[in-house]
Parts: structure tokens; sequence; C-alpha cells
């Protein structure tokens, strides 16, 4: 069994002396906190279990719901900031389902144990899952069909919430197509989004272009975000959103808007990179189109601007990108979208797929991906420098990328990712499997506490510095651990199975987080060495007879003063 080198002494010495001071106060005022929680999440669970049952039983109205909030609104904290928390709480629990006893996925998991290197890949890579959401836009009332493209869970409830206002979207195994539409209506319709906050404001920012109101409803998750920057920005644009359920900050919402557009508006910093996608998308379809500027703009924004650029262009949209200074604009024309035939690698899926050499033990894999790849495009950009960091060799050229492994650094390497959200977790990933390396420490105290779960669990340290985390590999105690782990979301339940390469024995709860986002995902994983080139789209044997094709609908006749 590995043993655990002597850390710094400056370091191990400062953490023994203050535990030795705080541990022996602290310690029944943490088995009551233990105590305490064990008892929460057994009545968390009741709670769900019971709320089931008389959903099972004709479910429960909103007078009985309104009761039920009622009981947490009269013990509502008198802060701002911890009224909101709360009011969240109540809505989570709303929406929580009971697990089955049948099928606890969390005992039994599902085992990483990808076969060993080293491996030859030669892929046909996923191409950008966000912009083929981007095309939907771009393509509700157009006749296109682009293949391959990965059919997954966001995309559908794209396509779906685009049809609901008249779009003539519909997907068939690898292939997205449209068959045309006069056009899209938005007023007085409710559109159900799904849980993806992408197509949520894809939809949004193209009903501005009209008068009128549209209600929007979706899933838990866009039911407890906060839209409070988007409330304040939209009265810019000529709008104004609407919560339904008082208190809310997220769905359901009511969007009205006058349909009178500025030529130029400055986007706020804390504006979530969805929303400016969103409004970017819509732009071809405003009748002056419009411009987004910011005066100081973050990586991660920056990003985005380069993204959708990227994305209008290959649209034959007339964009045009000013600079000044620490100043970004991005004027984009009105414009008939001619849809392309194919788009570039997805940043995120693709930088896993290179990032595969290094992971695998053996230092000899290889792996080609065929496609484009955006060398100088935001978060492309900064998943090549944060891979080559990390001491892989990456060649490319117009229609394919080749990585291999090089020499590992001398010192602990800086693997950044720019605030690219799908990054995070893959350099997280790439960090345990270098004896020390340094990543960003992230904005969100989730993905934190994640990166503290796992570095427990996989026998890392993690030392906190000023806006970032150095990460040692010093082996980890108990070679049997394989406890199923719970991935907070599809980023990050990829990152795991890259950290089982180095790692196999690991132990993902729930494998579905993956499939969301890429639903061949294990395929690929459980075909290695050798997967089929093919191996991220689905076969035409598998997709059956089903199109998904909307129905035509009658044409409307109005008649006048009726």
């Amino acid at each position: 069994m590995p043993q655990r080198p002597a850390p710094k002494r400056g370091f191990r010495r400062e953490r023994t002396r203050r535990s030795e001071r705080s541990t022996a106060g602290r310690k029944p005022m943490f088995d009551e906190l233990a105590a305490l929680d064990t008892k929460i999440v057994a009545l968390i669970k009741e709670r769900s279990a019971h709320l089931a049952k008389i959903r099972s039983k004709g479910g429960m109205d909103s007078v009985d719901e309104k009761s039920i909030w009622s009981i947490w609104q009269r013990a509502l904290p008198k802060t701002r900031g911890g009224a909101s928390i709360w009011r969240k709480l109540f809505f989570l629990l709303q929406d929580l389902e009971p697990e089955p006893e049948e099928d606890n996925r969390a005992s039994d998991g599902f085992l990483l144990a990808p076969r060993r290197g080293p491996y030859a890949l030669k892929i046909d890579p996923p191409r950008t899952l966000a912009g083929m959401q981007c095309l939907a836009t771009l393509g509700a009332c157009e006749e296109f069909s682009i293949a391959p493209a990965v059919v997954n869970e966001r995309l559908v409830q794209t396509v779906k919430a685009f049809n609901q206002t008249g779009a003539g979207l519909y997907w068939e195994s690898d292939q997205l197509s449209g068959r045309g539409a006069e056009e899209l209506s938005y007023r007085d319709k409710s559109v159900f989004v799904g849980d993806d906050s992408l197509a949520f404001h894809l939809i949004l920012a193209r009903c501005l272009a009209e008068p009128g109101s549209v209600k929007f409803t979706g899933g838990h998750l866009l039911k407890t975000a906060d839209l409070t920057m988007l409330a304040r920005l939209l009265p810019r644009l000529g709008g104004r959103l609407v919560n339904i359920i008082p208190g809310s900050k997220g769905l359901p919402v009511r969007v009205e808007a006058s349909g009178q557009l500025p030529d130029e508006v400055l986007i706020p910093e804390e504006l979530p990179s969805e929303a400016v996608l969103g409004l970017l998308m819509a732009t071809p379809f405003y009748p002056e189109g419009l411009t987004l500027r910011s005066e100081n703009p973050s990586p991660a924004l920056r990003a985005t601007f380069d993204f959708a650029a990227s994305i209008l262009t290959a649209c034959s949209i007339k964009v045009d990108v000013r600079t000044s200074g620490d100043g970004y604009a991005i004027g984009v024309k009105p414009g008939t979208p001619v849809i392309p035939k194919s788009l570039p690698v997805d940043a995120g899926l693709g930088a896993f797929l290179l990032a595969m050499p290094r992971l695998d033990p053996s230092g000899e894999s290889t792996v080609t991906l065929e496609g484009s790849w955006p060398e100088e495009t935001g978060a492309y950009a900064t998943a090549l420098e944060m891979l080559r960091a990390a001491g892989v060799v990456v060649e490319s050229d117009a229609s394919s990328l080749r990585s291999s492994t090089g020499q590992l650094p001398p010192e602990a390497p800086r693997l950044e990712c720019a605030g690219v959200a799908e990054l995070f977790p893959l350099s997280f990933a790439l960090a345990a499997s270098m004896p020390a390396s340094i990543i960003d420490k992230p904005d969100s105290n989730e993905d934190l506490f994640t990166c503290r779960e796992l570095a427990d669990s996989l026998g890392l340290r993690i030392e906190e510095g000023d806006g970032v985390l150095r990460i040692e590999n010093i082996g980890r105690q108990d070679d049997s651990y394989v406890e199923p782990w719970v991935a907070p979301n599809a980023w990050w339940a990829v990152a795991y199975a890259a950290m089982s390469f180095r790692r196999p024995g690991l132990v993902l709860a729930d494998p579905s987080a993956a499939t969301d986002l890429l639903p061949r995902f294990w395929n690929f994983y459980n075909t290695l060495p050798s997967p089929q080139s093919g191996v991220f789209y689905m076969p035409k044997r598998e997709a059956g007879n089903e199109t998904n094709e909307p129905e035509r609908k009658g044409r409307r006749i109005r008649i006048p003063n009726s």
C-alpha cells in the first residue's frame, strides 16, 4: 500500500496544534450537529414519500400548496438573503421525488474499470453540444439538415420548446433537421422549457422581437434558479420579467415584450453566459439587429462572445467585433441564417478525449479527432493551453487534431480553465493524475466542496491560495475505497470517468448523469481500447422508425373583427 509522504513541516505542525486546541470542545458540538442532520435527512425522506402518496391520489392544488407555504413563510428570516435560501429550499423539497427501494443506485453504482491501454484512437467526436442548441434557434423556421449531431436531452428540450411556438424542428438518430415554418408565435403562449437553462434563454430572447406576453414554465432546476440579473436587464431591451410565484426568483415567469429594442445594450458582468448566448442567437431576428457591449468582460464572457461569433459567422450572419482597451462589443446584423452542414468539435468533450494520453498510465496512447477545432476561439484556446500545460502534445491541421503524451513539467503546472465551467472538472482530473499541480479556485461553492470531497476519497492534498488550489497526489490510504459517488453534474461525471484511468475501481452512483449530456458516453467507455470511429453517434438501426417530426399544422385563417 502506498505510504503517505510527510508534508511540509510548517503546514503539518500548525494543523496539529490547531487540532489539539479545538478538538476537546468541538467534538460534542459536532456529534450534536451530526445527530440533527440525521433527523433532518430522515424527515426529508418521509416528507417526500408522503407527498408522493398525496399526488398519486389526485395531487395537491394551489390552495393546498399555498397553505403549506404559509407555514414556511411564518418562519422566514427577516434578511433578504436568508429568506431567498428558505424559499429555494421549499421549492426543492416540493420537487424531490422518493427513490424506489428496489432501484437504490447509491448502493450498487456503476463500476469504473476501463480496459488498459495503450490506446490508438481515431474518433469522430461530438460536435459542439451548445452549438447544436444554437442552430435549433437559428434554424427554427428554416429547411436544413445537419449531421452528425448528438441528440441529447438538452437538444430535445430545445427542439420541443421551439416547436410549441410554431417551429418545424425534428431529430432522427444522429441528425437535427428543420422542415421550415412561416413564423414563430409567442403571444399569449405558455412554453415549457424543461430543466435546461440555455434552452430557456434561447427562446426567451427570440420572443423579445415582437409585442406580447409569454409564460415560461420548467423543471425544478429552473424553478430554483436566480433570474434577478435577467430581470434587471430586460427593461433595457423593452421587456419585463414577472415572477408568477411571489418571492420566487425562478420559473414560472411571465415575460412581457414591447418589441421596441435598442441599437446597443450594456451587459452586466453578473449576467449568466446562457443569457448572453441566447441574446446573440436571437439578434439576427431583431429588426435592426443589436450590439452587446461589456466594459470589462471576464474571460468566461469573452469566451461566450467568441463562441457566439463563430456560430453566427458559420450561419452567414454578419458579425462586427470591436475591442477598445478592456472594452468589448459585438454587433450582429439582421439576416436569414444559412445552416451549415457541420460544426466544430465540442470543446469540453474534445478536451476529455485529447487528455486521454496523459490519463492513461502506459504513457503510450494517441488520440486523433476528426473535425475542426477553432484554436483561437474562447474555450478551444483555453482547452489547448490547459492540455499543453499538463504535458499533452497536441498537433492540429484544418480537419483533425492528434494528441500524445509529452514530458511532465518539472514543476507543478498551472492548469487554467479561464472561467469555462465545463473545463474545470477535467482540470481537477488532470491534477489528480500528476504529482502536483495548480488549478483555478472555482467560483461555485458546490465545485469547491466537490474538490475537497474527491481529494479526501482519492488521497489528494489540497491547499487553498489566492484564487488557486494546489493539489498534491500523495496516494490514498485505503485502496479498498469503493463508496459510490454521486456526481453533481454531467461534466463531473465525465471527469470521474477520466480519473478511473489512473484509479480503476471507482464507483459512480448515477451513470445517467453522463448520458444526459452524451447518450453514448458509456458505449465509448466500455468498448475501449478499440471503439469504432462513430461510437458517439446513434446508428439508424437503433433509432427505429421514430423521426420525432412535428405534425404539419393546418394554416390559420384569421377573420377580421372576430
